[in-house]
């Protein structure tokens, strides 16, 4: 059998080694390839290890850097907010609210879990040193900003300073502008080493001081002409505190002077003479005592310049005009509420005055009072004409300082002749109130609530309703507000509003309706007792006046006329009827209409047609209907005896003595007895006595203590008394007779 081969087989040892020989049957270099190749596989792994920590190391740093300059940017971003914030204009405020940021944006770092300490401490190490350059550019800026500031401050306390002592003017103490100049040295010394900027060197300072004073100098009232020449003169000379300036600045502050001397001189004058000429117009026309003394001292505050500035003759001779003003005002004043006779004559007087004095030295101020008289008469005439219930309050109350009540805004009416019909007792601002009130109130009970209370007693109300009516008040809220209770009222109310009428009538269809209006028995009697007697044209729609009859009356008439035809279109609209076309309405279904409209007078009114003049008819209350017999026998009774004597006529033709003027008296007063009527007065109490052509009859009659002529007027309550004295007569008169009654009944 085979015997396997021994390594080294008979060669022994061959490596002598430090712990002897290994087995002569092994070599050594094979029994250590295992260990070797063991060896060499611990080196591939130990390399292989550090590639991979090398790695990781070179991952975190990556890391590190990538958040070093994300939080680096975030560092600049918000120091760059910071910084444009504007608000930190200090370096120790600005460094505070730096570390705060700075410091939260550690407290960010150290919050980031993934990294270790290491890279926590190389990116704060980051941030401290990107900090510290962001932190002094910072600084260095809100230190800009702090001198900035401080300069600001220090130019506007100079400004301050300076303005402090404006007021001071051409009496400015030298020891004091030297304290003000001395004190500003010093802090623009200490300004300057601070680093600050100060608009003003001590030497402009010191120029500024004295331009001020100079300035304010030339603006007081209180310095005369004479006054600013001789302040021109210290400055040229350089005398006393003027010294501190150089020769530029005082031509400087001499200029200023001149353009101011110069402007006194000449625009000044002009200006001055334009102020007293507004001021002395505007005094005739002042309202209150208040506009007239505020413009009194303008006048005067005109008259004082222009003597200041050398301008002593225009000065004096406005000083006349003033007086001259005074005296004319005065004399207003004393014919405020006076007539137009006493007005006449006052402006004769003046104009006599003025004759008087030509050629002596006060020709031109009697000249001039009567100019400005002639003025202050037109301005009062003018106001009348605006607004005579506002002229008469607001002079009343200049006067004795308190508001007239209503009845005395009539009386000085009478006083200055204004007549009856013509006086006012609301101004214009109270008429425009009620009537706006009026005009938004919901129905006729608030309409008669608003009207009521407007005249401040009964007598006044017809007054104050005329007024009203006469200034744009419906006529219809008037009779609304009458009798607020009646269904009428409202559905008056309603037609008299602007919108009332949602459908179009034309033209034709108005003029229908308005006929038969005209025609109506209730109109017809009411048009007649307001002096209307009427007849028809081809459009059966005109109406015309009697021989005493007045645009008021007309217009009052036509009024009356337009209400009702207004009133019967808007509740033919709201009961449906068609108003055009094939299916309009009929004429006798609008004379329906028309009846019912008519309550609207009929309801209110009664009226007494049995006297002579059948033309017109009178018109009394409704609740006096039960007396309508005892009124008429008593008005007829009154006119039967009316003597001749009481009755007042005047043909101007004739002198007073000629026997034509008594002649044709009878035969006047023989008309009135054959043709007499009886008119309504406005109060609704009592009536005026017309003659056959419906003129108003007059008599003498003593007023206030006075004999006037009046219209014959007669109360209702006069006429009542006058029917009981005539139903006292028959009685005695049958009384008288009863001896008798049975021989003439034998």
């Amino acid at each position: 059998m085979p015997r396997i081969p021994l390594y080294n087989q008979g060669l022994g040892p061959s490596v002598q080694m430090p712990t002897g020989q290994l087995s002569p049957r092994a070599s050594a270099q094979a029994l250590a390839a295992p260990g070797q190749a063991m060896a060499g596989l611990g080196r591939v792994i130990q390399q292989t290890a550090q590639v991979g920590a090398k790695f990781e190391m070179e991952r975190q740093q990556r890391e590190a850097e990538d958040l070093q300059l994300i939080m680096d940017r975030k560092l600049s971003e918000q120091a760059s907010d910071l910084n444009r914030d504007g608000t930190l204009r200090d370096v120790d405020s600005y460094r505070s609210a730096f570390d705060g940021l700075q410091t939260k944006l550690f407290s960010d770092v150290d919050a980031m879990e993934r990294l270790n300490a290491g890279q926590k401490r190389a990116i704060k190490r980051g941030l401290n040193a990107k900090g510290n350059v962001l932190r002094a550019a910072g600084a260095e800026q809100a230190h800009g900003f702090y001198l900035q500031d401080a300069t600001a401050n220090f130019n506007e306390y100079t400004l301050a300073s300076l303005s402090d002592q404006r007021g001071a003017g051409f009496g400015y103490q030298e020891a004091t502008t030297n304290i003000l100049i001395e004190d500003y040295e010093q802090r623009h010394k200490k300004a300057v080493q601070a680093g600050l900027k100060p608009a003003l060197s001590p030497q402009e300072y010191t120029f500024e001081v004295f331009k001020d004073q100079v300035s304010a100098a030339s603006m007081d009232r209180g310095n005369t002409l004479t006054d600013l020449e001789q302040l021109r003169l210290e400055i040229m000379n350089a005398d006393g505190r003027f010294n501190q300036i150089d020769l530029s600045g005082r031509n400087a502050l001499a200029n200023l002077l001149d353009k101011r001397i110069k402007f006194l001189t000449n625009e000044g004058v002009s200006e001055a003479r334009a102020n007293f000429v507004d001021a002395n117009a505007s005094l005739v026309n002042a309202k209150t005592a208040e506009e007239r003394e505020k413009h009194v001292v303008a006048a005067q505050d005109s008259i004082a310049y222009l003597a200041a500035y050398g301008q002593a003759d225009m000065a004096a001779k406005l000083d006349m005009e003033l007086s001259g003003t005074f005296a004319a005002l005065d004399a207003a004043d004393a014919l405020v509420f006076a007539d137009l006779n006493a007005r006449t004559d006052a402006l004769e007087n003046a104009r006599l005055r003025t004759q008087e004095a030509a050629g002596t030295d006060r020709a031109a101020e009697v000249a001039y009072e009567e100019m400005k008289t002639r003025e202050a008469l037109a301005a009062q005439q003018q106001a009348k004409q605006e607004d005579l219930a506002e002229y008469v309050r607001s002079n009343y109350f200049r006067i004795n300082g308190v508001e007239p009540s209503q009845a005395q805004v009539l009386d000085k009416q009478r006083l200055m002749g204004i007549p009856e019909n013509q006086r006012k007792a609301l101004t214009k601002n109270q008429v425009n109130s009620v009537i706006d009130r009026v005009n938004q109130a919901q129905n006729a009970t608030e309409v008669s609530v608003i009207l009521s209370s407007v005249a401040e007693s009964d007598t006044l109300t017809p007054v104050v309703m005329r007024q009203l009516i006469g200034s744009g008040l419906s006529l219809a809220a008037n009779y609304a507000a009458n009798l607020p209770t009646s269904p009428s009222s409202s559905m008056l109310l309603n037609s008299a509003r602007p919108d009332a009428m949602k459908v179009t009538v034309s033209a034709a269809m108005r003029d229908r309706v308005r006929s038969l209006v005209i025609r109506n028995d209730v109109v017809d009697k009411h048009l007649k007792s307001s002096l209307g007697a009427f007849y028809t044209d081809f459009n059966n729609n005109d109406i015309v006046g009697s021989a005493s009859d007045n645009p008021a009356m007309n217009q009052s008439r036509a009024a009356h006329v337009d209400m009702l035809v207004n009133l019967s279109l808007y509740m033919m609209q709201e009961k449906g009827e068609a108003l055009s076309g094939d299916d309009k309405i009929s004429i006798s279904g609008i004379e329906d209409y028309v009846e019912q409209a008519a309550t609207v007078l009929s309801e209110r009114y009664d009226y007494i047609e049995s006297f002579e003049n059948r033309q017109t008819a009178l018109r009394i209350p409704a609740y006096l209907a039960p007396q309508k017999k005892q009124i008429s026998k008593s008005l007829a009774r009154i006119v039967e005896n009316t003597l001749e004597r009481d009755i007042f006529y005047n043909n101007p033709v004739y002198d007073e003595n000629d026997p034509r003027q008594a002649l044709e008296k009878t035969d006047y007063v023989n008309r009135i007895k054959d043709g007499y009527g009886w008119i309504a007065h406005q109060d609704g109490k009592s009536a005026f006595l017309v003659d056959d052509t419906g003129g108003l009859v007059f008599r003498s009659a003593l007023v206030a203590g006075v004999v006037q002529i009046v219209p014959f007027r007669v109360t209702f309550d006069e006429a009542f008394k006058e029917y009981e004295k005539m139903r006292e007569e028959q009685k005695a008169a049958w009384k008288q007779a009863e001896p008798y009654l049975g021989m003439i009944g034998g």
